[in-house]
């Protein structure tokens, strides 16, 4: 297969991946891997968000505050929860078969017995040209932590650093939770989320809490990091126990 970035739909990729450009990429080139991760970062960061705001009764509401992603406005609506089961049906691959749509006939050109009505030929009002997209790097940047590490039941583990968003090397209820919702016993995989500001430097570790509440950090020195600046205010972290 092959991705074909259009001037139509180059605004959409830069926004998302700023060095895409028109052209056709083929599935085995580095360029297609690229643009594919980071639309899957973009789109897993608006289900992370969800999954960190949304109470522990699962009421969704139809906004979240963009300064401290507290439910807003109105809540329980049946589109709220379509949306968001269309979302992971569509991740997971889940997706219903086509209704059609590529198989659908119409006619090539407009006459008095192919539709009820005044009828007359489309006109086209689009003028070709050379779209300049539009970039504003965010001021702040929601960066996932993946850390693998092999955990035994009732533990969990948690992100903490040298600022306020990450605690402040704190062991207690201030550190970043990690979520092990796609833990499984080949892929150990641990994530946080936290929105950082954009462009500076951190640094940080994982620890283990135990069910007994015993803390176990990572060995070595501090993890380093430098927290991007982009259009998608989104990145992405990869890290292993030490």
């Amino acid at each position: 297969g092959s991705l074909n970035v259009t001037s139509t739909s180059l605004a959409f990729f830069q926004a998302i991946y700023p060095s895409a450009a028109v052209g056709t990429y083929s599935s085995s080139s580095s360029t297609f891997d690229s643009i594919i991760d980071a639309v899957m970062t973009y789109g897993d960061s608006y289900m992370l968000i969800a999954e960190k705001y949304t109470p522990s009764n699962g009421s969704l509401s139809e906004q979240f505050s963009k300064t401290t992603g507290s439910p807003l406005s109105a809540y329980d609506l049946t589109w709220s929860f379509a949306a968001f089961l269309t979302a992971y049906n569509a991740r997971a691959a889940a997706m219903p078969a086509s209704w059609g749509a590529a198989s659908a006939s119409l006619p090539s050109s407009c006459s008095g017995s192919s539709a009820s009505g005044p009828c007359s030929t489309a006109t086209a009002t689009f003028t070709s040209g050379t779209l300049t997209p539009t970039c504003s790097a965010q001021p702040s940047t929601t960066v996932i932590f993946n850390e693998l590490v092999t955990t035994t039941y009732g533990t969990n583990i948690y992100l903490t650093g040298d600022n306020s968003e990450l605690g402040n090397w704190s062991t207690g209820s201030e550190a970043v939770p990690c979520s092990a919702s796609a833990y499984t016993s080949t892929n150990p995989l641990w994530y946080c989320v936290a929105t950082l500001p954009a462009g500076t430097d951190i640094q940080y570790k994982f620890i283990q809490v135990a069910s007994d509440g015993t803390v176990t950090w990572e060995s070595g020195s501090n993890r380093e990091y430098t927290v991007p600046s982009n259009c998608a205010g989104v990145a992405e972290v990869n890290d292993s126990w030490q």
